[in-house]
Formats: structure tokens, C-alpha cells, sequence
């Protein structure tokens, strides 16, 4: 089935821009650039209002990790869909929300909408979240459709929000989700790169929890079928052809030369995109040892954080570790003294949401030496309650892949 809507999502910094500028080459395709973060954050609100649960409005998306009233609202994320009442009086403040974190950046270099277009001014009003996205896509479709393209499929990417996945599809049947995964150490060396950091443990946390869940997603969980893929961006930088021949058969459209061809890779108004990422060398092949530049630019003290805290999820998607660690292994004194960014280089609205600070980071590190525990395959740790786990892991089954790779290993 060829779906109406396509909704690609992701860690930021992991190619959802490079994949939906490919998929734009394709004469039946149209991916905008983070357009509706705002109608998901306000969905979340929504949520968790009607549960009781405490939120900031319109603040980022949470980890969830270690925190009750967040696994709360996370499993009810998890089970609800779009068909959820929008408040009233809200419309307005959504799509204010919306049109702010559409100009927020995260490093992309494309916008939602072509220069001179207010995608946001014609969105109707709804009495639901999916009509009120509905209505917001059918703008989109319009602002996309010009002489000589009219996509029949069109979409937009969204890093963030890959909780959503399950609602969306729900939402909308004829509908299909992609998710693309990078390397967590990768992923941190490139936002960091930035004057604007974020704290390392945010980023490994965010990490987790994105990775986790599409690789929930892709077992068939939550009813998402086979209407969602996931792909690593390591697979697509290395093996272009392949993996987007895969996408196009997953969308039902005939694989197209022009996706895998930088030259058709354009921004909103038709110009060519200009990377910011893995330039392709000569014949219009990227650059695959780029994939490693993290091991020049990451501390090993950075390295060994990342891969301790994303060491199960990592190896659902086979990234090894640069340093040896056995699950349960005495890190005292690393937890103690773990890296950070210094508070005057992390991005000003983290602070808000975030501590920074190395005291804080010491206290995360107590919540990550109790999940390094529970893998161990021992009487103790094998029978604690499924909060304390599902806290841990938000996914069951990961911690089960840990003990069974754990297993096989002995």
C-alpha cells in the first residue's frame, strides 16, 4: 500500500534531514523539515492533563528515566492516539508553540515551508489532535504542490518523537513511520561540535530512549504492523542504493535514481541543500571513514560514558564498544567524577530542563549504576517489580535482549 502520509523521526544529528532531502527527490515525495513538533508537545500536555500527570507546557520531550510520574505519562503515550480532544482556547498558543520550535534549528539547515509561504496562518482548527495534524498536512500539500510536482505522499520529519509513533499510526491507517538510528558516540561528537552543547548525559539519555523504542517498534509492538522501518544511518551512508531502494518498497513507489544523486537533493525553495554533514566525495559516493570521526573528537572519558549508558541499546543495533565493561562492574569512581560540559557552553534553554552541573550528573550516575545491576543475571536483581524495571529500560524486552546476550556470552 502506498501510504498518504509519511512521518520520519529520530535523534537529532542522525540523517533525518539527509534522509527526507533523498526521499524529496523522489518525484512522488515531500518531506518537510520539523514543521509540527509544537502539535506533538501540546498533544503530550493534553495527555497528560487527562491522566493527572504534572508538565510543563510545551516543554521539550523527557527521557523518562528513573522518574515515576514521566514512565506514567510514557506508557500512556504509548497506548493513546491523536483522537484526543484539543483543549479549548488552545488552538492559538499550538500553533504559536509550533511555529517557535519549527524555528529552532537543531543544527538543520532547512526550513518547514518555501520562503514566502506561512505554512502555519491557513492551518484550520480541529476538535481533535489528528484533524488539527490532518488539516496542518493538508497545508503542507499545498505549499509542496507546484507546477511540475504534485506528491502523492507527503510527510515530514520530526527529531524528538519517536513516542508519537504508535499514536500517529493509529491515527492515521494510511500512514507509515521511519525511524533512523546513528551511533550514540557519533550522534554527541556531532551536536557538540556546535557552540550550543547539551550535557552528555542528556544526550545519551535521549539516545536510549529513541533507539529503544524503534527497535520496540520494529518487533511489531504497540500495533504499529508493518507499517514501520527503522534503518541506521551508517547502513544508508554505506550502502545508499540498497537502503533506499528498501525505503521505496516500503512506501510502495518505484526506487527513483535522483534519491540516491546529491545534485537532486534540494531545501524548501528548490535550491540545492548544502550539507553540513559527510559531504560526498567523487562520483557522488559519501565519505564512509567519516563514520569513525567521533573517535578523534570525544574524549575517552566521553566515550566510556556514552558506551555505559547506551551499552544494551547499542548492541541492539550491533555498535560496539570502544572500551571493555561487564554489566555490574564496580564504576565508583568513574560515577563519581563523570564528564560534563561545562555550564557556560550548554544551549540556554537546556538549563531550564536539565541540570548541568556536576553534582546532578553524580546523582544520574546512581540512577545508571542501579540499571547496570538489574543485568546482571542474579537471584537478586531477577525479580524486581516491573516499575522499577520498565524505569530503567522503558522497554522490557530490552533488558530481556541484555540478559540473553548476557547468556549466550557465558
Amino acid at each position: 500500500m502506498t501510504p498518504t502520509y509519511v512521518f520520519l523521526t529520530g535523534m537529532i544529528r542522525s540523517g533525518t534531514t539527509l534522509l527526507s532531502r533523498m526521499l524529496s527527490a523522489h518525484p512522488a515525495i515531500e518531506i518537510a523539515a520539523d514543521p509540527y513538533r509544537g502539535i506533538f508537545l501540546s498533544y503530550r500536555d493534553a495527555v497528560a492533563y487527562q491522566a493527572g500527570i504534572p508538565v510543563a507546557p510545551l516543554s521539550p520531550l523527557a527521557p523518562y528515566y528513573f522518574d515515576y510520574a514521566g514512565l506514567k505519562l510514557f506508557r500512556t503515550i504509548q497506548k493513546a492516539s491523536l483522537h484526543r480532544k484539543v483543549p479549548e482556547g488552545m488552538f492559538g498558543p499550538i500553533i504559536e508553540a509550533t511555529r517557535k520550535w519549527a524555528t529552532c534549528g537543531e543544527g538543520s539547515n532547512i526550513k518547514p515551508f518555501p520562503s514566502g509561504v506561512d505554512g502555519y496562518a491557513d492551518i484550520q482548527e480541529a476538535e481533535t489532535y489528528a484533524g488539527l495534524l490532518a488539516n496542518a498536512l493538508t497545508v503542507l500539500r499545498s505549499a509542496y504542490s507546484v507546477e511540475d510536482k504534485a506528491p502523492a505522499i507527503i510527510g515530514h520529519k520530526e527529531v524528538w518523537c519517536t513516542e508519537f509513533v504508535p499514536a500517529y499510526l493509529r491515527s492515521f491507517p494510511q500512514a507509515k513511520a521511519i525511524a533512523i538510528v546513528r551511533d550514540p558516540r557519533a550522534v554527541a561528537a556531532s551536536k557538540n561540535a556546535w557552540p550550543a552543547k547539551y550535557p552528555w548525559l542528556m544526550l545519551a539519555r535521549q539516545w536510549r530512549k529513541l533507539a529503544a523504542l524503534s527497535w520496540h517498534y520494529a518487533q511489531g509492538a504497540q500495533d504499529v504492523g508493518s507499517n514501520f522501518a527503522v534503518i541506521r544511518y551508517e547502513d544508508l551512508i554505506a550502502q545508499p542504493q540498497a537502503i533506499m531502494e528498501q525505503v521505496s518498497a516500503f512506501l510502495g513507489v518505484d526506487f527513483d535514481e535522483r534519491m540516491i544523486d546529491p545534485e537532486h537533493w534540494v531545501d524548501q525553495d528548490g535550491e540545492p541543500w548544502k550539507q553540513n554533514s559527510l559531504h560526498p566525495t567523487e562520483g557522488n559516493r559519501f565519505d564512509t571513514a567519516a563514520l569513525d570521526r567521533w573517535k578523534e573528537t570525544l574524549s575517552p572519558e566521553v566515550i566510556r560514558l556514552i558506551e555505559i549508558v547506551c551499552q544494551i541499546e547499542m548492541a541492539l543495533y550491533e555498535y560496539r564498544p570502544n572500551t571493555a565493561y561487564q554489566p555490574g562492574e564496580d564504576l565508583t569512581s568513574f560515577f563519581y567524577v563523570p564528564p560534563v560540559v561545562p555550564a557556560k557552553d550548554v544551549a540556554d534553554w537546556v538549563h531550564e530542563f536539565w541540570p548541568s552541573d556536576s553534582i546532578s550528573a553524580m546523582k544520574q550516575m546512581g540512577d545508571e549504576a542501579i540499571r547496570s545491576m538489574m543485568q546482571v543475571s542474579d537471584e537478586k536483581y531477577l525479580n524486581v517489580a516491573v516499575d522499577q524495571v520498565e524505569s530503567a529500560f522503558l522497554v522490557p524486552d530490552v533488558l530481556a535482549f541484555a540478559k540473553a546476550k548476557a547468556g549466550d556470552a557465558g
